[in-house]
């Protein structure tokens, strides 16, 4: 499986080919498993892909994103976060942005 390639852009390949069928929830399994995957990993571009793609489906699902996001906070970085959320109301966003960074407070401490 692509997903869990230990090559990063062959990993990142398992998402970035759902873009342009973001609108179809019938895809929604196998990127859901591709983003835990990725979101998990410590490279940059693993973490953006999983922001990307995100973002494109909350245009028209943001509940399934909002799910994925509850369920892994603790794993986004700053960027991936705003990238998955840049459609959401500006109350959701800052929700969001407050948490990870309580979250990014608690694990320097």
């Amino acid at each position: 499986m692509w997903r869990t390639a230990e090559n990063l852009w062959q990993a990142r390949a398992s998402l970035v080919a759902f873009v342009k069928v973001a609108d179809n929830s019938i895809y929604y399994p196998a990127i859901q498993t591709s983003c835990q995957i990725l979101i998990t990993r410590k490279e940059r571009f693993a973490k953006t892909a999983v922001g990307w793609i995100l973002r494109d489906i909350s245009k028209h699902n943001e509940s399934f994103v909002q799910h994925f996001i509850d369920e892994n906070i603790k794993t986004f970085s700053t960027e991936s976060l705003k990238n998955a959320i840049k459609y959401f109301s500006k109350d959701i966003k800052n929700q969001y942005v407050k948490i990870l960074k309580e979250l990014d407070n608690k694990s320097v401490q």
